[in-house]
């Protein structure tokens, strides 16, 4: 990742100068809403407060070496092609005696992007250079906190980690992973979105006939349903897709169910603050128009602290969280220790008590 300095895009970002000021008095004079509590979801009684929660260190012991599994990932190209053919993707809904998290309106919303998702200069586009930063972000902590890379592997610390891309849309991420060695499964709410996944990496050749040095899959299916059949992986990463869903704890701790022992978890999401509001919605979707109008909900930002605590009820320490901040002149991310706007979270989960 880029340096974390004064130059950081998120000033730039911020309208500086007379920019800055403006934003300020926007700030200072938002309406009641903007400075509302967390919302009732995530303020259950379930959720320890900060002090029980206690103080996440930044350094775990030494990395666990982890052992995995054959897996045959391979995916005949016949299935794929009929698959796409018919419409379906994957696995449905199904039934699962877990509470749900979907927020249909909001699987709908993405399931129409289709294509979109890979025109390189649509709407997705910050997305897609979003990659380089969660990418190494991703690698580096697991290779601090959780797996030892295979004997003999070359090249990044993924490379043969069995990985779930939980919520992972048109396949932005999945590949990247994929790319690097990770032995990657795709689970997305929304047929239509594992479709177009399956197209691109078909047509990219990470999958069917042509993919056999690759291990890629992908499912239309729910946490909760991978629960019901017992799934558990070494990294599960859930990226931009937290501040979508229906019941935030809930949703965290089927994220954390799937952490096999001694695996990790990765969000990246959007904070809840007025920044927030002023850059990514007012900003990015009424103003520039880098993503889609009512692509977000600002009352569904969740902040570091809160997922900090849903995390720790649930067994995990935090290990690390940065600030991101995306330039829109450049289409570039870097870190930043602003953690206002967008952040990425990484935790492991604690070892059992004696």
């Amino acid at each position: 990742p880029q340096s974390e300095g004064r130059d950081s895009p998120v000033r730039s970002m911020a309208f500086r100068s007379r920019g800055t000021a403006l934003l300020k008095g926007f700030v200072s004079s938002s309406p009641a809403h903007l400075r509302a509590p967390a919302p009732a979801s995530l303020r259950q009684s379930r959720i320890p407060t900060a002090a029980a929660a206690g103080t996440p260190k930044h350094h775990l012991s030494s990395p666990q070496a982890s052992s995995h599994a054959a897996v045959s990932w391979s995916a005949g190209t016949s299935q794929i092609q009929r698959r796409l053919a018919s419409g379906g993707a994957g696995r449905g809904d199904g039934g699962s005696s877990r509470a749900g998290t979907v927020d249909q309106e909001e699987v709908d919303k993405f399931g129409a992007i289709g294509e979109g998702w890979w025109e390189a200069n649509g709407a997705q586009k910050p997305l897609h250079s979003f990659n380089r930063l969660r990418v190494d972000f991703l690698a580096s902590m697991s290779k601090q906190h959780v797996v030892a890379p295979p004997p003999g592997a070359a090249g990044s610390a993924l490379a043969g980690v069995r990985v779930v891309d939980m919520g992972c849309g048109g396949g932005i991420l999945s590949e990247e992973l994929c790319r690097i060695g990770a032995h990657v499964t795709g689970v997305d709410a929304s047929p239509e979105n594992i479709r177009v996944a399956e197209a691109h990496a078909l047509k990219g050749g990470l999958i069917g006939e042509a993919g056999g040095r690759y291990h890629l899959a992908y499912r239309a299916a729910t946490a909760a349903q991978l629960l019901e059949e017992g799934e558990t992986y070494t990294v599960v990463v859930c990226s931009e897709v937290i501040e979508h869903v229906s019941d935030v704890p809930e949703m965290v701790s089927q994220l954390c169910s799937l952490v096999e022992e001694g695996g990790g978890l990765c969000i990246t999401t959007i904070n809840r603050t007025h920044l927030s509001y002023g850059l990514g919605v007012l900003l990015a979707e009424n103003i520039l128009g880098l993503v889609p109008k009512g692509t977000h909900d600002w009352a569904k930002f969740v902040t570091p602290e809160e997922l900090t605590r849903l995390l720790a009820a649930n067994g995990f320490r935090v290990t690390r969280v940065i600030g991101a901040a995306y330039n829109p002149l450049i289409d570039s991310w870097s870190t930043t220790p602003d953690r206002s706007v967008n952040y990425l979270l990484f935790a492991t989960r604690e070892p059992p008590r004696a």
